[in-house]
């Protein structure tokens, strides 16, 4: 199946995080035979949304803000196993991802404040560009 942004995905309310299933060119709910109307009757709080929406839903559910943490947090998660993007942004602060995703692009994101030695953890997308990390961090982060 190829997703587009043009894709519809069936989602169960309250959101756990997952698609049902999605819904296919032909309107036909995929591997089924079924009509998006027939699936929703049979499957009560299930609902159509669209890529996008999904998309948000999960951004929401797997972003979290920066919380402060300790020292041996932060050592302890460097050492699971081999960061990812671990660098110094801003001048100061020394980032990095857990490399093993929560959810999809969604991974443990991690930050010492070399200048107050201050320590944070959180969940943010390691898609997002260094600039958009230490926007983040800032509006975040309040010293």
């Amino acid at each position: 199946m190829i997703l587009s942004d043009n894709t519809k995905v069936i989602i169960k309310r309250p959101f756990q995080g997952n698609a049902q299933t999605f819904v296919s060119i032909e309107g036909k709910v995929h591997y089924s035979d079924l009509t998006v109307d027939e699936y929703l009757a049979q499957n009560p709080g299930c609902e159509v949304v669209t890529w996008e929406e999904y998309d948000a839903l999960i951004a929401e559910m797997f972003t979290s803000p920066l919380q402060p943490t300790t020292l041996e947090y932060f050592l302890e998660k460097m050492e699971e196993l081999p960061p990812l993007r671990h660098k110094v942004i801003g001048g100061c602060y020394e980032v990095f991802f857990n490399a093993e995703a929560t959810s999809g692009i969604y991974h443990g994101f991690n930050v010492w404040d070399r200048a107050a030695d201050k320590y944070y953890a959180g969940t943010k997308s390691i898609g997002l560009t260094d600039a958009q990390l230490l926007e983040i961090i800032k509006a975040e982060i309040s010293n």
